[in-house]
């Protein structure tokens, strides 16, 4: 194999040899070995298992997907007949005679299978109980209540409503409540919007993906990098290590805990701990040290808000404090340092003012705030304007949805919110723009505009009948904007969407599905009043210029 393929290696060596990587910083280092790691082998690498492991497996598992997904094309349809694929996902693949690109995939078949679900579409030929269609749960016998004999024939479309909502006295008698929770995150079947469908996990149309969010982070980039790591569960903990052989002992250096995993380093060791607990508000401790590693990392980079009173985001901050505490740990199991939990959170907040311009004399930059004056427009006459948002409960971790629907006075015709429960901020607000067409329709109203302070929603939704998708929410969203009726999006600052907002904060949590407004809540109505006179608020907003 070496002496077959050793051309491939000869060919990015001598790309590589004509840069001088000492001249390079890490991110361009690392840019370099990818681009050319990436660019050479592609098509050599798709049908053999060479030298560079993971690379292949990812030709491989795309490959998979593909005939899983790609029913319809030839060589799909041949490989499947061949190789007698007939289930909707195989939980393997048969290999017996069978050719050298079919035996990798079937190698492979084990890591494919995990990472791909169902998503639901009219939840006709999907198993309620046996297939894997709520992705952060995995099938839901898992998940039943202790002592329930479950029908196994049930299919996903068979929990469901005649107004196609879940059927959530049959469930509650079933499913445990986290169960629920997630549940009630995903769109119910209709047979309106297709078949079910195959989609890989962790991609949604429209949502930034969380490595986007790292590489945008305000601070160094060896502090970007290290966060990627973390994602990836790449950090040399003494759980890695041990995984790769290089220690017969994962427990925690400092602690003793039993295993150091990359989550245990970055929140739940002591000293680690302690900094935490002063920087996060007690209200939400609770959420904060009960999230699995992918969870935690992902709400913390993803959080635009600013930290306190200072000039830089929570995300800048909370990924300069995880890169502080593995060098602060690093130095004291290897070099006998005596730094303290405080010394942490004091060079943090020097890295983090200094990025965010604060005292940065090379820079030459300055910070200064303006004010932009914000208010609600009314929709032109015979038109209906539908304020959504979303909303994220940090006590509890469980998302929310909501909007008003006002006619072209001001007047409020109609509000709702839900209950979307363990999502993400991203599902949610797609949940509010949702159950909000889906009303406005149902009132016949066909001249409409939508506002939403998702800037990326909105380009999304404006597009959305350009881009192919994978998520059941977003599909029912494609077939009502594609209905007889005029629907115009809008991006609008958070400062004019007040109502929605706070409608989408009222939601009953002892709710099920989406929960109907006639009349305005009185604590809402000084809000409404002032967005109807179109009466200002002020946005600051703070911009670096040059000094």
């Amino acid at each position: 194999m070496n002496a077959t393929y050793q051309f491939l290696l000869d060919k990015i060596q001598r790309k590589l040899s004509g840069w001088n990587a000492n001249s390079l910083s890490m991110a361009g280092r690392i840019t370099l070995a990818k681009a050319v790691i990436a660019a050479i082998p592609n098509y050599f690498m798709q049908t053999a298992l060479l030298p560079l492991k993971e690379h292949n497996k990812a030709f491989l598992c795309k490959l998979g997907f593909r005939v899983l997904t790609r029913r319809g094309e030839l060589w799909v349809d041949i490989l499947r007949e061949k190789y007698h694929v007939g289930d909707f996902i195989p939980d393997s693949v048969v290999i017996g005679n069978c050719s050298f690109l079919w035996r990798s995939l079937a190698k492979i078949w084990d890591e494919i299978r995990p990472n791909i679900y169902v998503s639901i579409r009219d939840g006709k030929r999907t198993s309620f109980w046996f297939e894997d269609w709520i992705p952060e749960l995995g099938p839901l016998w898992q998940h039943k209540k202790l002592g329930v004999m479950i029908p196994n024939e049930w299919k996903v479309a068979d929990v469901v409503t005649n107004n196609h909502d879940w059927n959530w006295e049959v469930l509650d008698k079933f499913l445990t409540p986290n169960a629920l929770l997630h549940i009630s995150n995903i769109c119910p079947p209709n047979p309106f919007v297709g078949e079910d469908n195959i989609a890989w996990k962790g991609a949604k149309e429209g949502a930034i993906a969380i490595w986007e969010h790292i590489w945008a982070l305000k601070c160094p980039q060896r502090v970007r990098n290290f966060i990627w790591l973390a994602c990836r569960g790449k950090i040399l903990t003494n759980e890695e290590r041990f995984r790769r052989g290089l220690t017969n002992n994962e427990a925690c250096g400092l602690c003793g805990a039993h295993q150091e995993s990359v989550l245990h380093v970055l929140r739940d060791c002591r000293m680690i701990k302690s900094v935490w607990r002063e920087m996060v508000a007690p209200a939400k401790q609770g959420v904060f040290f009960s999230l699995s590693l992918i969870e935690w990392l992902n709400a913390n980079i993803c959080s635009s808000v600013k930290f306190n009173n200072e000039d830089f985001s929570w995300c800048s901050i909370f990924s300069i404090v995880c890169w502080f505490a593995w060098k602060q740990r690093n130095d004291l199991v290897f070099n006998g340092g005596l730094q303290e939990a405080w010394d942490i959170l004091d060079t943090s907040f020097i890295w983090a003012r200094h990025v965010a311009g604060v005292g940065h004399s090379r820079s030459k930059q300055s910070n200064n705030s303006r004010a932009i004056a914000v208010k609600w427009n009314l929709p032109p006459v015979n038109w209906i304007k539908l304020n959504t948002d979303g909303a994220w409960d940090s006590t509890t971790g469980i998302d929310k949805a909501g909007g008003v629907i006002r006619n072209s006075e001001g007047a409020w015709l109609a509000g709702y919110n839900r209950l979307v429960g363990v999502s993400s901020i991203y599902n949610a607000e797609l949940w509010a723009i949702f159950d909000g067409l889906t009303l406005a329709w149902n009132m016949n109203f066909r001249r409409l505009v939508v506002d939403c302070d998702n800037a990326r929603l909105v380009k999304l939704l404006k597009i959305v009948n350009e881009v192919a998708v994978t998520s059941s929410l977003l599909a029912r969203i494609k077939e009502l904007l594609n209905r007889d009726w005029i629907v115009k999006f809008q991006h609008v600052f958070r400062e004019a969407n007040l109502v929605a907002d706070s409608v989408a904060k009222m939601s009953n949590p002892n709710h099920r599905g989406v929960r109907l407004l006639d009349n305005c809540p009185p604590v809402l109505r000084p809000i409404l009043e002032v967005d109807r006179l179109g009466k200002v608020r002020t946005r600051i907003s703070k911009s670096r210029v040059l000094a």
